[in-house]
């Protein structure tokens, strides 16, 4: 009995001795029952968007495995690995991107003595799916431009969000002196020093990482320092039409190297859009886009680098009305004179009329309401000239002046009566008339097509009453109106005839006008998506609406920008930019007088191509009427 009390008390004294058990150690209470601290410190870190590493603390043994556990989201804990108890690291990998991963282990004695308590857990976020690093920029350039600037160039490779631009002098090293975004393919380094060598590098950037850095570029500032020149002021923007507006402004220098143009739409930031010569005081900006803001500014440069900027002006395009035009004047008697002008626009209040005496000003006489296109103005004084001009307004503002036209008081003749116009051929119309006058010197004889505008086509002597006029299509109407002439001035129009000559059956005729996306096939109304323009005096537009109308395909190639027109076995392919076409094959000028006329892209993407070389290569026949900026293309040919 001593002896069991002596052992009971040994094994007391053992339990106190080891009451701070170390964690990872065994203590026998009897053969059956082994106690296992539990792994600690566990830790959870992400190393790629499918991949977490754990990592804990726990005293190895031979003994104990380790449970790993995972869940995700609102899910329950399952066991997703068992690993040697001597192992502390674990990759949990073929995770799911831009997931939440919770994980807890324990240790596990191999005999089924018994488990350890979890270990604290831990949470890990994978990231989005992995993006690559963007490439190298290339083409990268610098040059100086004054003796305190250096500008640089490169070309864009994709994928960037941003690029960091590095310079360093001779013997240095490189430092970042510029961050910009993704969109951006230039850089101006300003506030160097004069007769100094730079260097540069830039490298691009996403997400991902960085890009290699692009080739090095080198350029040395003058020595000489030259003064910016002085900025331009009275800036000044009209809206002649649609899509355009003209800027004028004040060259305030006489030494600068040109002008630069920047715009913004609406809210956006301001965008160099043109580089100008020395000198020029007014620019038109084209193919803009309607009911659309604009705003304007402009600085001059030089070896020294940019003045300051000019006055900002704003201005939105289709609320100032369009210019008025075909502004005419005829002398009714001694004392009044007839306007009758072309409204262009169809959001004007009124016009206003300005009349000036021989070489003095112009004054404002009178405002005529919205669709106006006649004043007559009376009171006026025998054997004296008058000019007038006029313009649209509403509450944006002015159009543009019209062209300016004079007449003279006098004995001017009495108006002709009773024009009337008849068919008498397949491309003839007959004129006749009354003659009510004794004085004139002969007659003005006008005609118009479809609903454009009167152009002057002949004159007649005095006493006539006939005229014949020739050339003309079929399937148009022709309307005219004629006036005496003498030396005091005009008499006022006669009465208006119209006349028609029937279609040929076996033809297609296609009316197209400059700037206006309306056009029309055989008299039937239909828009196209751009409208015609006129570069280096050709016609250009996007050739699919003749082309279909006439039973033609067009094909795009956007990997060569080529354009194929194909109708029966002709094929016609042309590139962009390039003056350059082929003809079944046979490779050709677009235009051998001028070698400028090539396809173009205008915004916002349309490809416009050279509607004579196309359609006369087609067997069409092309007609231009420049008064009312009409072209008419007649399928086929005879």
């Amino acid at each position: 009995m001593k002896t069991i009390k002596l052992f009971l008390t040994m094994l007391v004294c053992v339990g106190i001795i080891f009451s701070g058990i170390v964690p990872g150690m065994y203590i026998y209470a009897n053969p059956d029952t082994v106690l296992l601290a539990a792994p600690t410190n566990l830790t959870a870190e992400i190393k790629t968007p499918t991949q977490v590493l754990l990592n804990w603390n726990f005293i190895n043994s031979e003994l104990a495995n380790i449970y790993i556990e995972r869940k995700s989201g609102g899910g329950t804990f399952e066991v997703i690995a068992v690993i040697s108890g001597g192992t502390n690291v674990y990759t949990d990998s073929g995770l799911a991107p831009n997931t939440t991963y919770i994980y807890q282990v324990k240790a596990v004695y191999d005999s089924d003595a018994g488990e350890s308590a979890y270990s604290n857990t831990v949470s890990a976020t994978t990231p989005p799916e992995a993006v690559d690093p963007p490439s190298r920029p290339t083409n990268l350039t610098a040059a100086a431009v004054s003796s305190a600037q250096i500008n640089l160039s490169w070309t864009k490779t994709g994928r960037e969000d941003g690029y960091e631009i590095e310079r360093k002098k001779i013997g240095g090293n490189y430092e970042i002196i510029g961050n910009l975004n993704g969109n951006t393919t230039t850089y101006t380094d300003s506030g160097l020093a004069p007769g100094a060598t730079y260097y540069y590098r830039i490298r691009s950037h996403n997400s991902g990482g960085y890009s290699p850095f692009s080739n090095e570029a080198t350029a040395t500032t003058p020595s000489i320092v030259v003064n910016a020149p002085a900025k331009p002021s009275n800036l000044t923007a009209v809206v002649p039409a649609n899509d355009r507006i003209n800027l004028t402004w004040n060259d305030n220098a006489n030494d600068e190297s040109g002008f630069k143009i920047e715009r913004k739409v609406g809210n956006g930031n301001y965008v160099e859009i043109m580089i100008l010569g020395a000198n020029t005081t007014s620019y038109s900006d084209l193919g803009l886009s309607p009911n659309a803001s604009y705003s304007y500014r402009v600085s001059a440069y030089n070896g020294g680098g940019n003045s300051g900027y000019s006055n900002e002006v704003s201005v939105k395009t289709e609320i100032a009305p369009s210019a008025p035009t075909n502004l005419s004047a005829s002398v009714i008697s001694n004392s009044r004179i007839e306007l009758s002008w072309t409204d262009r626009s169809n959001n004007e209040t009124g016009f206003k009329i300005e009349r000036k005496t021989g070489s003095g000003s112009y004054e404002e006489i009178a405002t005529v309401g919205a669709n106006k296109t006649g004043y007559t103005d009376t009171g006026l004084s025998s054997n004296v000239t008058y000019t007038y001009r006029i313009r649209a307004y509403n509450s944006a503002g002015n159009s543009g002046y019209s062209n300016e036209v004079s007449g003279k008081t006098g004995n001017v003749p009495s108006t002709p009566t009773n024009l009337s116009a008849s068919v008498t051929s397949n491309s003839r119309i007959e004129l006749s008339w009354t003659d009510r006058s004794n004085n004139e010197t002969g007659f003005k004889i006008e005609r118009k097509t479809g609903s454009g505008s009167y152009e002057e086509i002949a004159t007649v002597g005095a006493n006539k009453t006939g005229y014949t006029d020739t050339g003309l299509s079929s399937n148009v109407t022709y309307t005219y109106r004629i006036r005496a002439y003498n030396s005091a001035g005009n008499s006022g129009y006669s009465n208006v005839s119209s006349a028609n000559i029937p279609i040929d059956s076996d033809q297609i005729q296609i009316r197209l006008y400059i700037g206006n996306t309306v056009y029309y096939v055989e008299d039937e109304l239909k828009e196209m998506d751009a409208a015609p323009i006129i570069r280096e005096g050709r016609t250009l537009l996007p050739i699919k609406y003749v082309a279909e109308a006439i039973g033609a395909k067009v094909a795009w190639s956007n990997t060569e920008k080529k354009v194929t027109v194909t109708q029966n076995k002709k094929v016609i392919e042309l590139w962009i930019d390039r003056n350059t076409a082929r003809v079944d094959g046979k490779r050709m000028l677009i235009d051998p007088d001028n070698k400028d006329v090539k396809p173009i892209i205008i915004p916002p993407g349309r490809t416009m191509v050279p509607l004579r070389f196309i359609v006369e290569n087609l067997g069409c026949k092309v007609d231009w009427n420049g008064n009312i900026q009409e072209v008419k293309v007649t399928y086929p040919q005879n």
